[in-house]
């Protein structure tokens, strides 16, 4: 018992009750407000500091100096029409299949639909595929939005 006393009476001599910083069990509503307010002016003040030092950085960058390159678009202008007809033709489609009224099927119908099994065969050919010119490529530069054929 002797030595239990003795381990527990340096620990006791350093951490009483009356020596700590923060009492726990007592509410100190000026110190939590006090320590709210300290944390949050810390952080306005580091924003604060942190946004003028960033304005002073790049205050001076002149974006006339040539520092962005101008791009050059490069395009193939068949595909280019291909892409554009095809989505005008879906387009068409869907306006007019919302256009039209479906009626349902009959039940003998889908009867028959659904017990029937179709075959799909693919002829194979065997001619030669033919390779088409290649077509002209169109660029456009970004800064004026012109096309210009390449050479």
């Amino acid at each position: 018992m002797n030595i239990l006393k003795t381990i527990t009476f340096f620990p006791t001599l350093l951490f009483k009750k009356e020596k700590r910083i923060y009492t726990v069990g007592h509410i100190h509503p000026t110190r939590d407000w006090l320590f709210g307010l300290f944390v949050t002016v810390l952080l306005v003040v580091t924003g604060a500091f942190f946004s003028a030092h960033q304005f002073m950085y790049y205050k001076n960058i002149d974006t006339q100096d040539g520092v962005f390159a101008e791009k050059v678009i490069t395009y193939d202008a068949t595909t280019a029409q291909m892409a554009v007809s095809l989505f005008s033709k879906r387009k068409n489609a869907f306006t007019t299949f919302q256009n039209t009224h479906v009626s349902p099927l009959p039940s003998s119908v889908k009867e028959k639909v659904a017990t029937t099994s179709a075959q799909v065969t693919v002829p194979k050919s065997t001619e030669p595929v033919s390779i088409p010119e290649p077509t002209p490529v169109l660029e456009v530069k970004a800064s004026t939005g012109t096309p210009v054929v390449a050479n």
